[in-house]
């Protein structure tokens, strides 16, 4: 929903609560605000659904899960956010993924509206899937 009313509008997820009272979702950047951690950016991507730019949400978290796949800090922080949410959501969560990443594996010129250039990172991409199957699984199993 959209919130306040207003000349200044902001999108609020309902999962964004649960994602940031997750510790290690949040840090300070070097001018002492607060920021999501990449733990917690990529959270925020998994979780969000948005019919129009979805896909693009969720490249983009499996290129930041690909970057930090190789940060035991990270994955521990995203293993533990992501543990916050039932079964049902940790697997919506990685099916949403895998679509996104096999419509970009099938078809390079992908044209989701934003993600257009997407495809030239599709190493990196079946890394991030790769490491967040590894993740949600771990927690699943938890």
């Amino acid at each position: 929903h959209l919130s306040p009313p207003g000349p200044l509008q902001v999108m609020v997820f309902g999962d964004l609560g649960i994602i940031l009272s997750s510790l290690g979702s949040v840090v300070r950047d070097p001018t002492g605000r607060a920021a999501l951690s990449p733990a917690g950016f990529a959270a925020v991507k998994l979780t969000t659904l948005r019919v129009e730019k979805g896909a693009k949400d969720k490249l983009q978290a499996l290129l930041v899960i690909s970057e930090y796949s190789d940060d035991v800090s990270f994955r521990k922080t995203i293993f533990e956010i992501l543990g916050c949410f039932g079964w049902e959501t940790r697997s919506d969560v990685l099916a949403d993924a895998q679509q996104a990443f096999l419509s970009i594996q099938g078809d390079p010129t992908f044209n989701d509206h934003g993600a257009e250039r997407y495809g030239s990172f599709l190493m990196e991409l079946e890394s991030g899937y790769q490491t967040l199957v590894e993740i949600v699984r771990g927690s699943m199993d938890g």
